[in-house]
Order: C-alpha cells, then sequence, then structure tokens
C-alpha cells in the first residue's frame, strides 16, 4: 500500500500545492501516505499493546527500544539529515521506532517456538485441548517475523526520500560537495531566493546559480563566457549606417537589464561604453563583481527594471539597451508586456538598438502579441528565432 500510495504522492503533490495553497495543499498530498501510515501504526500499537498482559521481561526492552530510538536521533542529527529535510525525517522516525519498539514490546519470551511447542503423544493423549492451543501459539511465533514488514517499508521509503528528493540532501555547504568536483564557493539567501556561486573544478569554470537556474559563467582560463550568446548581444555595435553621437558631446551610452554574471556590461565599459546596469537583485551584482571579474559600471541601479524604465530612465537616452532577464525557463511578464516595450522605445535614442533574449508560448494569445509587438513598434526588427518544445527563444 505504502509504494503506490508513494508514487501517486509524487503525481499530486505539485497539483495540490497549487490548487490549494501552500497550507492545505500538503495536508491534501498526505492524505495518500503519511497520515495512513501514522493511522496504522497507531491502531497496530493499540492492539498489540490492549491484547497483551505487560510483564516484567518486557519492561527492559521498552527501555532498550527508546534508548535506540533517541541514539538513532541523535545519529541523525551529526549526519545533519534532520536539519535538512524535517518534516519527512521526523514522521518517518517517530514511525520507524515506534514500530519497532510496539514489535519488542510485544514479544512473548514465553512463547514457544513451533518446535518446542509440537505436542508429545502423551501429552497428547492426556489432554485433549492441548494441541491446537500449542499450535496455534507456535503459528503466532512464527508470525512475529512478518511484523518487521512494515518496519522495512518505512525504512526503504525513507532511504529513497534522502538519497532522491532534492530537499532532502545535505546542505551544500560544506559537507555535500565538498570531496566532489562541484563546490560551493559562496551562498546568500536574497531577494529572488538562492544565490550561489558554483565552482566545478572537473571542468574548470565558476557558475553563478539562481535557485536551480544557472543565469551565467566564465571559463578560468580563459576567461570567457559558457554563454556564448552574451558575444552576440554585443554584436549591436557592429549595425552599419547608425547615427552615433559624437562621443565628446553626448557619447554611446548602454543599458543592462538583468545583469547575470556581467559579461556584456564587461566587455563593453573595457571598449569605452559608459553602461548603467539595472539588476532586482543586490547579490548577483555583488557575486558578479567579487568573483566573475565585472569592471565598475558607470551606473547600478538595483531595483525593478520595470520601475527603471517607466519612473528612472529620461527620454532618448540609450544607444544600446540590453535586455535579459530570461531565466529558470521563464520571464517576468511585466518586462515583456506591449507597455514595457513602449518604455524601452521611449529612452532609446532615435537610431538606438535593442537587443532582447526571451521565451514566447506559440500555442498562447499573449506570447503570439507580444510577438508581434516588435514590428509594431521598431522600425526594423531582426531575429533569431529557436523554437524550444511549444516555445520560442528569441535573440
Amino acid at each position: 500500500m505504502l509504494l503506490p500510495a508513494s508514487l501517486t504522492l509524487l503525481r499530486l503533490a505539485i497539483p495540490a500545492r497549487t490548487w490549494l495553497g501552500p497550507w492545505w495543499g500538503p495536508h491534501v498530498t498526505q492524505l495518500l501516505h503519511a497520515y495512513p501510515l501514522a493511522l496504522l501504526s497507531g491502531a497496530i500499537a493499540a492492539r498489540s499493546l490492549g491484547f497483551m498482559e505487560p510483564t516484567m521481561a518486557r519492561g527492559p526492552r521498552a527501555v532498550y527500544a527508546g534508548l535506540l530510538m533517541a541514539l538513532g536521533w541523535q545519529v541523525a542529527q551529526r549526519l545533519d539529515i534532520i536539519h535538512t529535510c524535517t518534516a519527512v525525517t521526523n514522521l518517518t522516525y517517530v514511525v520507524l521506532g515506534g514500530s519497532i519498539l510496539v514489535h519488542l514490546i510485544s514479544l512473548d519470551p514465553t512463547t514457544p517456538s513451533a518446535t518446542a511447542s509440537s505436542p508429545s503423544p502423551a501429552t497428547a493423549s492426556t489432554s485433549g485441548t492441548s494441541a491446537p492451543a500449542q499450535a496455534s501459539q507456535g503459528l503466532r511465533a512464527k508470525l512475529q517475523l512478518y511484523r518487521l514488514i512494515p518496519q522495512a517499508m518505512a525504512a526503504l521509503l525513507l532511504a529513497r526520500t534522502l538519497l532522491v528528493e532534492p530537499i532532502c540532501h545535505s546542505g551544500l555547504i560544506p559537507g555535500y560537495h565538498d570531496q566532489g568536483p562541484i563546490k560551493v564557493l559562496d551562498r546568500v539567501e536574497s531577494v529572488t531566493g538562492w544565490i550561489s556561486v558554483i565552482d566545478n573544478t572537473e571542468q574548470g569554470y565558476l557558475a553563478l546559480r539562481a535557485g536551480d537556474s544557472l543565469i551565467g559563467g566564465r571559463w578560468k582560463k580563459p576567461r570567457d563566457s559558457v554563454f556564448l550568446i552574451f558575444y552576440a548581444m554585443e554584436g549591436v555595435r557592429l549595425i552599419k549606417n547608425r547615427k552615433l553621437n559624437d562621443h565628446t558631446v553626448a557619447r554611446e551610452r548602454g543599458l543592462q537589464i538583468g545583469l547575470g554574471v556581467g559579461i556584456c556590461t564587461d566587455s563593453l565599459e573595457r571598449l569605452g561604453v559608459p553602461m548603467d546596469v539595472v539588476e532586482i537583485d543586490p547579490a548577483v551584482y555583488d557575486y558578479a563583481r567579487r568573483y566573475f571579474g565585472l569592471v565598475k559600471p558607470h551606473g547600478v541601479h538595483i531595483m525593478d527594471g520595470r520601475h527603471f524604465i517607466e519612473h528612472v530612465a529620461e527620454d532618448n537616452t540609450y544607444d544600446h539597451i540590453f535586455h535579459d532577464v530570461f531565466t529558470g525557463g521563464s520571464v517576468p511578464a511585466p518586462l515583456f508586456s506591449v507597455e514595457a516595450l513602449q518604455q524601452l522605445k521611449r529612452i532609446l535614442k532615435p537610431d538606438g538598438v535593442l537587443s532582447l533574449v526571451g521565451g514566447y508560448a506559440t500555442n498562447h494569445s499573449e506570447g503570439r502579441g507580444q510577438m508581434w509587438a516588435y514590428p509594431r513598434l521598431f522600425c526594423m526588427v531582426s531575429r533569431l528565432w529557436v523554437t524550444v518544445g511549444g516555445y520560442l527563444l528569441s535573440a
């Protein structure tokens, strides 16, 4: 029962959380797994302890079982299991330890084994009712072994949860990857989630990770970007027949919305193009400076990109706008709406260039509307489309 329930649980966990929210979703999900397991274990314990008289022989066993549970709890804490997957491990340890405790208490040392309970012919002849009773006791002694099956199932589910589920992995700093090829150099919980700097010593690169999404990286030697698309964005400077302003009056200027590790911003700053950076997460900018060699940009704005283009940026300011807030397989909708594109056009110079990276659902009306908004708002649109599933990735 537990194995099918655990497989069904994986299919229902995400929909239940989405439909019912973070409070009721887990409770409804665990109606198929944790709650029945605890209820059945309690019923078994009540039945075992209610129909048997406690004896002095069972008392020390109960004490030993309790001590073993306490010892196991301490070992789990030392192994950093309890702290990283608290809810699952607490419940499983209680059920597993409680069922073992009930099994040890319910064992009767006076119960004869199957061999010992076989009556002799003399005994059978003197007592006509002793043979069935002794046979029943022998069968009961054999069946006591099968009481360990729930414990074994609980142990297997616990091992699967701890080894497979990502939320139950040990801490990334320093234990989990300490001896492996992937090391976490730094990590902080910021406004957009966990921001981590990953060092892959086997392949030789540093990566910046936001949650489960890689938002940029550099090879150690040479210090090139691990994603070539960031270099393609710099190609806007190669567009011919553009009326660039005189550098001595109002020189070429760029805007980066969504920093990543700062590949594009760093390259243009080193070429003498003043860059303004808009990044919503301060940890991303901090790590880009400390670990990925980003030179200090001309201007840094730690805020939401939509707020910047609507309330901070002035008209006709930028020759280049690099719009790259595509991460984790999704994009923030407010920065891809028609209104946001109108604001981007407003802050671009009349001959400016917008370089945008994004994803669009081709089977959805909003995605198709965004795709066709570019030719209506900008005089010349050049796109590189890559189809992935039901989505179009543009650059």
